[in-house]
């Protein structure tokens, strides 16, 4: 169970690491408007400051996350319940 938890934290790092490559490549596309349109740069530079730092931010926590969960897996098993061997291997 705790196997899929990381893998989907590392997929969700990995969606996070593209949205920061596409903001920093968005950033130099910007770059050529503002040359070209005289556009204010500090106002489009504040927008794209703010969607990477967001990026950047989920990116560290869900890699956190990754780390705790695979240094301190949590496995809580019902008393009840009926455990097949091939649900214990990681």
């Amino acid at each position: 169970m705790e196997v899929d938890t990381v893998k989907h934290h590392e997929n969700e790092l990995d969606t996070h690491t593209h949205t920061l490559v596409r903001a920093v490549e968005e950033v130099g596309v910007l770059a050529s408007k503002i040359k070209g349109e005289h556009l204010r740069p500090e106002n489009i530079l504040h927008e794209v400051q703010d969607d990477v730092r967001d990026a950047v931010a989920k990116g560290k926590k869900l890699k956190e996350d990754i780390n705790a969960l695979k240094t301190h897996p949590a496995v809580v098993v019902p008393q009840n319940a009926v455990v097949e061997q091939e649900d214990l291997e990681v």
